[in-house]
């Protein structure tokens, strides 16, 4: 586990959420309570869901490129690009939480694969913002941080992203790591 944040319950992270505890869950209270208080700053915001209509907001555009910069993976396909996610088994639930935020970018449905290390996958259909996206993040064919990245990744949501798929918190220390 990550971090489980100081004196933070689920309902209050899906109170911070803005979500219904019989309609959603995130993976368990990590990314509540890391967007609830980030170095002791109280944060506020509330899901994308409905924010994407045809058009990339910025606030999607920085959600897609917290998932790029962490687990998430651009991957050609046919003439465009389309977006991988992967993640353990143990994080079902932050996995169906990125499907229902991609929704308007038709994910296809979840898989679970047994394998030596069992994981949970969907892919997104090809879309010209991963083009774009990919055009940023990968140099030949590698992965790399944009120069471009402080702009990128404005929005809590975004740097929660992130954080769940690279960061982890040094309990020794008292401080959050990213490690991409």
């Amino acid at each position: 586990m990550r971090s489980q944040g100081s004196g933070c319950s689920p309902v209050k992270a899906v109170r911070e959420l803005g979500l219904e505890r019989s309609k959603e869950r995130l993976p368990g209270v990590i990314l509540g309570c890391l967007l609830a208080y980030i170095g002791g700053t109280r944060l506020q915001f509330r899901t994308l869901q409905g924010q994407y209509r045809g058009k990339a907001g910025s606030a999607v555009k920085d959600l897609l490129a917290a998932m790029v910069l962490g687990d998430g993976y651009l991957e050609p396909h046919g003439s465009g690009v389309r977006l991988q996610i992967i993640h353990s088994e143990r994080y079902r639930d932050y996995v169906e939480w990125k499907w229902k935020e991609l929704k308007e970018f038709g994910p296809s449905p979840m898989h679970y694969c047994q394998a030596k290390y069992p994981f949970w996958r969907f892919v997104t259909r090809a879309h010209p913002l991963f083009t774009e996206l990919h055009k940023l993040f990968y140099v030949n064919g590698a992965k790399h941080v944009p120069e471009s990245i402080s702009t990128m990744l404005s929005t809590p949501q975004a740097l929660a992203v992130y954080f769940m798929d690279d960061g982890m918190q040094d309990k020794r220390y008292g401080t959050l790591r990213f490690e991409t």
